[in-house]
């Protein structure tokens, strides 16, 4: 699921599930896009933004992984550039 900003994402989701979203989106800033929550097989969601650096190409993309309660599982954001990913710091939870 895309949604058009941040304000729709933070409202996609009920219950404990939509403080988790409204959490992790409201950092989100004024130039951020490609908002997306993605659920999986698992009963867990992805909630993903990208922000963009003032250089073309250059920016961030913040993931973060929650289960059915809400709870994090993982988050982390990846450093992009235009040849491809050039960074993942992890926040919670560790590596893939």
């Amino acid at each position: 699921m895309v949604y058009p900003n941040k304000q729709a994402a933070r409202q996609a989701l009920s219950g404990a599930m939509q403080k988790a979203a409204n959490r992790f989106f409201r950092d989100a800033t004024a130039n951020a896009q490609d908002f997306k929550i993605t659920p999986s097989s698992s009963n867990t969601y992805t909630m993903e933004f990208f922000s963009p650096a003032k250089n073309a190409g250059y920016g961030k993309r913040y993931v973060q992984e929650i289960d059915s309660t809400g709870d994090a599982i993982r988050e982390y954001k990846e450093t992009l550039a235009p040849e491809g990913l050039i960074e993942t710091k992890w926040i919670h939870g560790g590596s893939r």
